[in-house]
């Protein structure tokens, strides 16, 4: 907690200091090591959830960015890009196999490279994201989405549609954003292709609306 890098308004303000010092022990309690001693962590939801989900771990990897915990946000990272792809760049297998988890881990990993500018993490993983990228572009169908798959709790079929768009969107413009911080030569093709997304969707909600 003494690492904590406070905001101006928390610096000032007791109350909210406290609430960020309970921020981050609430995050930090995310992270467990495996009973059987292996040398990484285990991003989990808390509490007594024994069980990984990279949709949750975004919103752990961002907060301990922001107040100055990117080392154990650098572990989450190692853990995903280590443990958690397939060769073909497919996230998982997780407890529950969600549309979206191939596009949480690439989120992850681009979004905490932009917020850090750790370019060692980033030429250390940068060949495994590519292959996520190229797994979630083509898994893409004739209407330039994704195929009806099933991404959350929800018995909704809505939103597992709008859910799984919405999450494979948002992690190719984190991605594009590092490819084009890190001088990637596929960047103009990533921020294309985020592009050509974000046109599908909005064409058929435009439709709707």
């Amino acid at each position: 907690l003494s690492r904590l890098v406070l905001p101006e308004t928390a610096r000032r303000d007791r109350e909210r200091r406290k609430l960020v010092r309970h921020l981050a022990v609430q995050m930090l309690q995310c992270i467990a090591m495996p009973a059987n001693g292996a040398n990484h962590v285990l991003p989990r939801q808390g509490g007594l959830q024994r069980l990984v989900w990279p949709g949750e771990s975004i919103h752990v990897v961002t907060a301990l960015d922001l107040i100055g915990l990117s080392n154990y946000a650098d572990e989450i990272c190692y853990f995903y890009m280590t443990h958690c792809l397939k060769k073909n760049g497919e996230a998982g297998p997780f407890r529950n196999n969600w549309a979206g988890d191939t596009a949480y881990v690439l989120r992850i990993f681009a979004q905490h490279c932009v917020a850090t500018r750790n370019t060692a993490m980033w030429r250390r993983h940068s060949e495994k994201a590519a292959k996520s990228f190229a797994w979630i572009r083509a898994k893409r169908t004739a209407d330039g989405l994704f195929p009806a798959m099933k991404s959350t709790d929800s018995h909704s079929g809505l939103q597992h549609w709008g859910h799984t768009d919405l999450v494979n969107m948002e992690a190719l413009e984190w991605y594009a954003k590092a490819c084009e911080m890190f001088a990637e030569t596929n960047a103009a093709e990533v921020r294309a292709e985020w592009k050509d997304y974000r046109a599908a969707m909005v064409k058929i909600l435009d439709g709707w609306r």
